[in-house]
């Protein structure tokens, strides 16, 4: 077995090489196609993380005056 052909692969780069017409429209990018919600998911992350910090606090407080009999 040769150094150029592992595991039944052709030898040479021709097998990896993609041949395009020139009448034939290139796809787009997959970023175009397929648009990351990365952003979106962050910002909901940080609202919730916002939410249960300022009800954590209103919870502690309201135990706390509860707790002194005010």
């Amino acid at each position: 077995m040769s150094r150029g052909r592992k595991r039944g692969q052709p030898a040479g780069p021709a097998h990896h090489e993609i041949v395009q017409k020139p009448e034939q429209e290139a796809l787009p990018p997959r970023r175009v196609k397929h648009p990351s919600s990365k952003q979106q998911v962050t910002k909901w992350f940080y609202n919730s993380l916002i939410f249960l910090f300022l009800a954590l606090a209103a919870g502690l407080f309201w135990y706390g005056r509860q707790m002194s009999g005010e």
